[in-house]
C-alpha cells in the first residue's frame, strides 16, 4: 500500500488524476487503517478537485463515507469535516451555513498545535466574503478576532492580515483597513504584485 500511494500521490501533483485515482483505488483495496484513509481521501479529492471536472457535490458522498471510517481520529476527522466544508461553500448555489457549521466541527477535533486549525479558519473567514453583504462582512471581521491570537508569527499571518483587510473594506472601515494591511505587510509578503498592492 505504502508504494501505491506513493505513485498516487506522484501522479496527483503531476494533476494526472485518472492514474492517480486507479493507484488510490489498488491501495484501499489492500490497505487497513491510515494508509486506507489516505487513499480513500485521494479518490475524494481526485473528484473533488481535477480538472477539468471537478465536482464538489459529487465528493460530498466519498468524504462522508470517509468519515464513518475514520470515527473519532480528531486530526482525520478534522481534516474530513474541513473538505466538506470546502465542498459545501463551492456547491452552486453555495451552501454558506452548512459549510460554516462543518468549519466549527473541524476546528473543535483538530489537535489544537496542527497546522489545519489555521488553515481551517482561513477558510471559515472566507464564507464571510462569498455573499455581497456589508453586514455579513462586518460579522467576518468580529470572527477574526478569534483567531488572531494564533495566526500571529505563523506562515498564515499575512494571509489572515489580508483577509482582514478586505472585510474592512468592503465594511467601509478604513482604519482598520490600514492597520490590517500594515500587519499584512509586517508578516511578510512573498508575491511581489501582493505586495506592491498592499503597499
Amino acid at each position: 500500500p505504502g508504494e501505491l500511494l506513493r505513485r498516487a500521490w506522484e501522479e496527483y501533483g503531476l494533476q494526472a488524476f485518472s492514474n492517480a485515482d486507479e493507484f488510490f483505488a489498488d491501495a484501499a483495496d489492500v490497505a487497513q487503517g491510515e494508509e486506507r484513509w489516505q487513499a480513500l481521501m485521494g479518490r475524494a479529492l481526485v473528484v473533488h478537485y481535477q480538472m477539468p471536472g471537478r465536482d464538489p457535490e459529487a465528493a460530498i458522498p466519498l468524504y462522508e463515507a470517509l468519515l464513518g471510517e475514520v470515527g473519532d481520529a480528531g486530526e482525520w476527522r478534522g481534516q474530513v469535516l474541513a473538505r466538506l466544508g470546502d465542498c459545501h461553500a463551492e456547491l452552486v448555489p453555495p451552501q454558506i451555513d452548512r459549510a460554516r457549521s462543518l468549519y466549527r466541527e473541524a476546528l473543535a477535533v483538530l489537535p489544537g498545535q496542527s497546522l489545519m486549525v489555521r488553515e481551517t479558519a482561513l477558510r471559515l473567514l472566507t464564507t464571510y466574503l462569498q455573499r455581497s453583504d456589508r453586514a455579513e462582512i462586518a460579522r467576518g471581521l468580529v470572527v477574526a478576532d478569534e483567531f488572531a491570537a494564533q495566526m500571529e508569527g505563523t506562515p498564515f499571518a499575512s494571509v489572515f492580515h489580508g483577509l482582514r483587510a478586505e472585510m474592512a473594506f468592503f465594511s467601509d472601515d478604513y482604519p482598520m483597513l490600514a492597520e490590517a494591511l500594515d500587519q499584512q505587510y509586517r508578516a511578510g509578503i512573498s508575491n511581489i504584485k501582493v505586495k506592491e498592492t498592499v503597499l
